[in-house]
């Protein structure tokens, strides 16, 4: 029997340090989303207090809808701008937190739709658009992603069934497949491209105490000449600033090996 655990490890687990760059991307586009959910909560909740300010009341499930998508967007705009500087091996976790808020709270309001405001069809959409949303701006957990879901769609079979039918609910369920399914993928294609990013990279190392000795991949580099070796050391020392001609002459033969190195000069010109 597969182990399970072993089998999504192998074909989905990203180590947080690869996902760091994933993760710059995810605080940058928190914030642009923040502020686009800040702006529809608060233009929401001036219409609603400006439309019924005599009757607050009647209208406290709305306040309360509009008013945290408000705050929490705010949260989430704050939270991102703070983590700009993070270390790498923290960056993952740290930025991707606001992420995780406003795709909860964004799934809690199609249940809050669903239930609470009397809004089945508003309901069912708020669940397909943050889903959706999450997948195609984000980078996420796939299995969180897919729990979380899974845990809003079952708090939402009940009243699609009684309100939509067998076609209705059967149609709820098959969205949420797709999203859950499109987030594996979305990981196990993410994955792929690290890897291969991972082989083309080649690493060049320079140890410079002791022995100057050049690896490439592990292997030392050998050079025929003596000199070979001591211009690149010489030219790494200089850490990219100009050399002229005469300054490496002087370093690699000294003035007394001018005189030998032009007549070689002359014979490979």
């Amino acid at each position: 029997m597969i182990n399970f655990k072993d089998y999504y490890k192998e074909r989905y687990h990203i180590s947080k340090l690869d996902l760091a760059d994933s993760a710059e991307t995810n605080r940058l586009h928190i914030l642009i989303a923040s502020i686009l959910f800040f702006i529809f909560g608060l233009g929401d909740l001036i219409v609603i207090l400006a439309l019924y300010y005599e009757d607050l009341a009647n209208h406290l499930v709305s306040i309360i809808y509009f008013g945290s998508f408000t705050v929490i967007s705010s949260i989430t705009f704050y939270l991102s701008c703070q983590t700009k500087n993070v270390e790498r091996h923290k960056a993952y976790i740290t930025k991707t937190i606001p992420v995780y808020m406003l795709f909860f709270i964004g799934l809690l309001a199609s249940v809050y739709n669903f239930y609470i405001l009397g809004q089945p069809f508003n309901g069912v959409i708020s669940y397909y658009l943050a889903g959706f949303i999450t997948l195609s701006l984000f980078t996420v957990s796939p299995m969180l992603y897919f729990i979380a879901v899974t845990i809003v769609l079952a708090l939402l079979i009940p009243g699609v069934y009684k309100n939509f039918g067998v076609t209705g609910t059967m149609d709820t369920i098959l969205g949420a497949i797709i999203m859950a399914t499109f987030a594996f993928y979305k990981r196990y294609t993410d994955k792929r491209i690290i890897l291969m990013i991972k082989k083309q990279k080649k690493s060049l190392v320079a140890k410079t105490f002791g022995n100057f000795t050049l690896l490439y991949e592990d292997k030392v580099i050998g050079f025929r000449r003596t000199q070979s070796t001591e211009l690149i050391a010489y030219l790494i020392y200089k850490n990219g600033s100009s050399v002229k001609t005469k300054e490496l002459i002087s370093v690699l033969w000294g003035w007394g090996g001018v005189c030998n190195f032009f007549p070689l000069w002359l014979k490979s010109a």
